[in-house]
């Protein structure tokens, strides 16, 4: 078959009579070229083949929002006494961008760990720097985070009240519980514009490993 045949279309069809079918010489022979995507409703999407082997390549959503520079996460230890508290503190953008959360926490001792959402902020802590997991982006989060640790749940309460706040999660980890690490990776979509506070609660002094993960995205 040579390149561009035109093809005979019926009166009033698509595509309209007179259309070019592009086609590749290869060897001799011509091989009409067929665009595959995912695509739907004027919305292209193409697959795309590796050029050295021909396979269709695709990633995660997460991984993908790396690749784009929209993927970020702060990591960190912190020593923790007995019946002393360390709580993150952060505040989402008031955006039309929501935060798609994960954590993950490796812990020395047994520590509670909580999440409250619509916490409330007295005393701002230690600013933590969110790091781009994308070292070659300049995309920036406009997520505010901060570390403040307390001797005790009440002080922490005076700092980080979440008396009026939503506990949206709870657990224990640490030697005799479920393990040193626990691993969250269903991911929770962060409300906008609002306070949240991981409260890390400490019932045997020891260390504890922290990584705070999230990606950013317009919620559909």
């Amino acid at each position: 078959m040579p390149d561009n045949v035109r093809i005979t279309s019926r009166a009033n069809s698509t595509p309209p009579d007179g259309t070019l079918v592009a086609a590749d010489d290869v060897g001799g022979v011509a091989y009409q070229i067929v665009k595959i995507d995912l695509g739907g409703d004027g919305v292209s999407l193409p697959l795309i083949a590796n050029e050295s082997t021909g396979a269709i390549t695709t990633v995660d959503f997460e991984h993908h929002e790396i690749y784009s520079g929209r993927h970020y996460y702060i990591e960190d230890i912190v020593e923790i006494a007995a019946a002393h508290v360390y709580d993150i503190q952060f505040t989402t953008a008031d955006t039309e961008l929501r935060a798609y959360l994960k954590f993950s926490l490796n812990c020395e001792a047994e520590t509670e760990w909580y999440i409250y959402e619509d916490a409330s902020i007295v005393t701002a802590g230690t600013l933590l720097v969110p790091i781009n997991n994308n070292r070659n982006s300049v995309e920036t989060t406009d997520m505010v985070l901060g570390g403040i640790a307390n001797a005790s749940v009440a002080l922490a309460n005076d700092d980080t009240p979440v008396a009026g706040a939503t506990l949206i999660a709870h657990g224990i980890v640490g030697a005799g519980k479920t393990g040193r690490e626990i691993e969250r990776n269903r991911e929770i979509i962060l409300k906008q514009d609002t306070i949240y506070c991981i409260r890390l609660l400490a019932n045997t002094q020891g260390y504890t490993n922290f990584n705070i993960n999230w990606y950013e995205n317009i919620t559909a």
